[in-house]
């Protein structure tokens, strides 16, 4: 590719109570700050039809209060540092977001989405809204990592 330019149109944008990076709590939980809210635009609403039906959507997002990209990063659970590509830092070389949020009232006539724990900031543009598709989504068998091992850390020994 010659070209290295990429070039993406928001199709809406999120409203939340979160207004910096800091404000968002680790893990986010369904009582934090209430549910935050994703408005389409007014030329994507038409994509938004049979949302309804979906308890889950994935939502893509463009982290546009980024800082310079470290390649290894410390995280909330775990003071070691780790590769930025095995963690959910917001800072990272291109800034996309990725998070599951549970849908919980839709207008698809306005393009208002109201959804629970979401871990985006006031502002933030969203790129593209998918399904959360169980079938294709679950994986409970699935391994993970060094986050896996701080988890099983805190939660302490099983008797």
């Amino acid at each position: 590719m010659s070209d290295d330019t990429i070039i993406f149109r928001p199709i809406g944008f999120v409203h939340s109570p979160y207004k910096e990076r800091g404000d968002i709590p680790h893990p986010p939980k369904p009582a934090d700050k209430g549910p935050m809210e994703v408005h389409v635009l007014p030329e994507f609403r038409e994509g938004l039809r049979d949302i309804e039906g979906f308890d889950r959507v994935w939502l893509i997002v463009y982290i546009h209060k980024h800082r310079p990209t470290p390649l290894r990063v410390t995280t909330p659970i775990d003071s070691g540092e780790h590769g930025v590509f095995t963690t959910r830092s917001p800072d990272r070389p291109n800034p996309i977001g990725l998070s599951c949020g549970r849908l919980v009232e839709v207008n698809t006539e306005t393009g208002v989405l109201r959804f629970e724990r979401l871990d985006f900031i006031d502002g933030t543009p969203v790129l593209d809204i998918k399904p959360y598709l169980p079938e294709s989504d679950a994986f409970p068998e699935a391994v993970s990592g060094w986050h896996g091992e701080a988890r099983r850390r805190q939660q302490g020994p099983t008797s």
